[in-house]
């Protein structure tokens, strides 16, 4: 008998259950975005403002993710609505970072958070195989800035975040920020298809982030008392090339398939009522049994659960390690 992990039925109705717990009370009609305080319990929402990066962004894969393994059909107009928001209102334009928190669209911390950029990578990635328009180009820019201000090559980590104009860092390479990094970076190689063979890695380059993510990763979470080898590569090395643009088999472009396809043999999630509507702002919303109330507040830090606190919590656990730096979260 199976277990209900390895139970696909299982797997289709819990992952809808997930979505339609949020959905469509997530979306934020008022500012865009997406709203993610609803109380566990109730469902009702005790923060509509906050908008936190790692949250818009985790949305934002969630429904991609939907829309490409034969989701609801508004699971697609669900993630370009985060998509959009990310873009315009989380990315300052003026350094290509972006913000670490907003209250609607007014940015509260404005710290460059690299735990945040990678979930941005990994958004943009997952919303380029749903076939969103723009992604692609999105995922190459955050590349970009992850390894021009985030990647130190003399290490093969990242450091954990920077002032809002980068001129200032952490004294640290937390787990958090490198752990997700990696896994943001496999899922744009896997997007986007290998680097082009006309780019050979050079010997003084360094090593890529992906490659050197998994071993910073490990070394972290064993919390090795070693410090920082000779022979690695100095800081100031080369950057890492990046993917080189073109289609690949794995991207499926928008109408190219239907609600109910199938990917690798696996069921389409039941299709939810409503009508997709193209021309609103938002997707449409099925009638819900649960009620939203938007004025409900609740005491305590609007951004419960990512404010510094959280971090503080954790800066006596890696920060004597030489090679993490002093004051590191996990």
């Amino acid at each position: 008998m199976a277990t209900p992990s390895a139970d696909e039925e299982w797997l289709t109705e819990r992952i809808q259950r997930i979505l339609l717990f949020y959905y469509p009370d997530c979306l934020d009609d008022d500012h865009g975005g997406y709203i993610a305080q609803l109380d566990t319990e109730t469902g009702e929402i005790y923060d509509a403002d906050s908008k936190h990066l790692v949250a818009t962004s985790r949305f934002v894969v969630n429904f991609s993710l939907a829309a490409r393994h034969g989701g609801p059909e508004w699971a697609l107009p669900a993630a370009e609505h985060g998509v959009s928001f990310l873009r315009e209102h989380h990315r300052d334009p003026d350094t290509g970072g972006y913000d670490w928190l907003l209250r609607g669209t007014e940015t509260v911390d404005d710290r460059r958070v690299c735990y945040g950029h990678a979930f941005v990578l990994l958004a943009y990635a997952r919303a380029h195989e749903a076939g969103i328009d723009g992604a692609k180009t999105a995922l190459e820019d955050t590349y970009d800035l992850l390894v021009d201000h985030f990647w130190e090559p003399g290490y093969d980590l990242c450091k954990s975040g920077f002032s809002a104009d980068f001129a200032e860092s952490d004294a640290c390479r937390g787990q958090n920020a490198n752990m997700h990094t990696c896994e943001a970076m496999l899922a744009a190689f896997e997007s986007t298809g290998p680097r082009s063979c006309s780019q050979p890695r050079s010997s003084s380059a360094g090593t890529t982030p992906t490659a050197a993510f998994t071993t910073a990763s490990t070394a972290t979470a064993h919390r090795s008392s070693r410090t920082h080898t000779a022979g690695r590569s100095p800081k100031g090395s080369v950057r890492p090339p990046r993917w080189p643009n073109g289609p690949t088999a794995t991207v499926t472009e928008r109408g190219t398939t239907g609600s109910g396809s199938t990917r690798r043999g696996r069921s389409p999630l039941p299709a939810a009522t409503g009508t997709k509507n193209s021309s609103t702002a938002s997707p449409p919303k099925p009638d819900r049994v649960r009620k939203s109330n938007r004025a409900t507040t609740r005491s305590g830090p609007v951004s419960r659960g990512f404010d510094r606190s959280t971090t503080d919590r954790h800066e006596e656990f890696l920060g004597s390690h030489p090679r993490f730096g002093v004051g590191c979260d996990i």
